[in-house]
């Protein structure tokens, strides 16, 4: 992760952004660009929390720890969230956001006995939820509260929280 400084021509409007690299074993594939400002992104005309190269195409985020994940994976909605359990020691793709689901990604899942997809607490994880129930085998859903997502929910209540929904 970094924060785009002294931006290439043509990509300035992506300084200040927080830079989210997508890794392979072979390398970087792609990068998405989060806006890291305190204020509310949506009450913005124009602004984009997220953005994205154009014609980089879609990628699912973290796709390492499909090689080394045992018996299950988490999946979540954003890169962020991934990383938050990445850091806890989950194995754990990101999906770039709950429409960019893209319909072959869940072939990845057909080795898996249990897929846990960490939905947030709103409209958006819910239609992914829905998405991914009819298309990855041993989904189990593990919803957020209203209002948060896996990040926010470890910030507030910490390791043990989210691991404790594994069990339920």
């Amino acid at each position: 992760l970094g924060v785009v400084r002294d931006a290439l021509a043509g990509h300035g409007h992506l300084e200040g952004r927080l830079c989210i690299p997508y890794l392979t074993n072979a390398g970087p594939v792609n990068a998405t660009f989060r806006c890291i400002e305190k204020h509310d992104c949506k009450s913005i005309d124009g602004h984009q929390k997220y953005m994205f190269r154009k014609g980089s195409g879609t990628h699912m985020y973290g796709v390492q720890d499909l090689s080394w994940a045992d018996e299950w994976i988490a999946v979540t909605e954003g890169e962020i969230d991934a990383l938050t359990l990445k850091q806890i020691g989950v194995p754990v793709v990101g999906v770039p956001g709950a429409k960019k689901w893209e319909g072959h990604w869940s072939n990845v899942f057909e080795d898996f006995s249990r897929v846990y997809l960490f939905e947030d607490g709103d409209a958006a994880g819910e239609e992914l939820w829905e998405r991914l129930s009819n298309e990855v085998y041993g989904a189990i859903r593990v919803r957020m509260p209203d209002g948060e997502d896996v990040n926010s929910m470890y910030n507030k209540q910490g390791k043990d929280y989210i691991l404790g929904r594994f069990k339920k």
